[in-house]
């Protein structure tokens, strides 16, 4: 996976005429970014067993209201306003999307493994597009194709090595 991911860095640059490959700060940030991810579950599950579910929730949002505060003091006026006729969807979409999820997360993860969580989570992406396609009639690319078998194989390897060695 890291081999993978450390790829476009070891393109040489000079050939490349895109300018997408020119600076490595992008692939730097989403490693940086999958590495604090894939840890979550193991941080979460050894702080459950300290801090009760909700304290945690809580904990959460308020550490990153506190963080993300200052980015909003800073907008522009116009990007302030938030039309009255958006509120009811963003207040459902804010409470689906962020609260109820991580606090789900925290109680699910209560009740299993840091590794059963994190296979189970890998099948997010494959429901995505799975759901759009479904529900929101749009086009499966043979890329997403690729990724969702990439996917499942990563899956499959993840579940069945272990079972292969013991």
């Amino acid at each position: 996976l890291i081999p993978l991911i450390l790829f476009p860095l070891l393109i040489p640059l000079k050939k490349m005429k895109s300018e997408i490959f020119k600076t490595p700060l992008p692939y730097v940030a989403l490693l940086i970014a999958h590495l604090l991810w894939g840890g979550n579950y193991v941080i979460a599950k050894v702080t459950l067993h300290e801090i009760p579910v909700m304290t945690l929730s809580f904990l959460r949002f308020g550490l990153a209201c506190l963080l993300i505060s200052p980015f909003l003091l800073n907008l522009e006026p116009k990007m302030k306003r938030v039309k009255y006729s958006h509120l009811p969807r963003l207040i459902i979409a804010s409470l689906l999307i962020g609260t109820v999820n991580i606090t789900f997360f925290y109680l699910g993860i209560t009740k299993t493994l840091a590794i059963n969580a994190s296979v189970l989570n890998l099948i997010v992406p494959i429901l995505s597009v799975v759901g759009a396609w479904w529900f929101l009639k749009e086009k499966i690319f043979v890329i997403n194709l690729v990724g969702i078998i990439l996917s499942l194989l990563g899956t499959a390897a993840i579940i069945g090595l272990p079972l292969l060695f013991t």
